[in-house]
């Protein structure tokens, strides 16, 4: 059975404690440290040098440096997905890349209608853009995490019409 604590108790158990929290961070610091000349510096991902400190970490916890890159890929992953949960226009998006195949080009406004058109819910939706302008804000903002799921957008302009190009290539696990 689980104790509660009072604020008060909690706080005074932490005063107590902290000069060990302390030692322990300095002792992982100097770990991570004493590590770093031993990892790799190319072949990483995005945010290099916060990989190559994980990398570290795992080593002076005992641990293959790769066990770092494997959690961080499958947090990068979950952070994708959960950007990407209960946004109508990315399962909008999703349903016209089927139907239309792994190109799909454009005008922007035909866009906005082809899209709304895909499924008459996800149009209906609170979150579903109102104009075309707002589509476009909307995948500015998804753009990183549909990256991550295999779509590639384009934009150009000719003339007085804005194009836009969508590809999809399934992900590489």
């Amino acid at each position: 059975a689980q104790t509660r604590q009072s604020d008060e108790d909690f706080q005074a158990a932490f005063e107590a404690r902290k000069p060990a929290f302390l030692g322990a961070l300095l002792h992982d610091l100097s770990g991570v440290l004493r590590h770093l000349p031993e990892v790799p510096t190319t072949g990483l991902p995005r945010m290099t040098h916060y990989a190559q400190v994980g990398m570290a970490l795992m080593l002076h916890l005992g641990r293959p440096p790769e066990d770092f890159l494997a959690i961080y890929q499958k947090n990068t992953l979950l952070a994708v997905e959960e950007a990407l949960d209960g946004e109508p226009v990315a399962e909008a998006l999703a349903l016209l890349m089927e139907r239309m195949g792994p190109v799909y080009r454009a005008s922007k406004g035909q866009f906005y209608i082809e899209l709304s058109n895909s499924n008459p819910d996800l149009r209906d939706a609170p979150l579903w853009p109102r104009s075309s302008q707002h589509l476009t804000a909307t995948l500015n903002r998804l753009r990183p995490a549909l990256r991550r799921q295999g779509f590639t957008i384009g934009e150009e302009r000719t003339n007085k019409t804005r194009f836009i190009t969508i590809q999809y290539k399934e992900p590489v696990s």
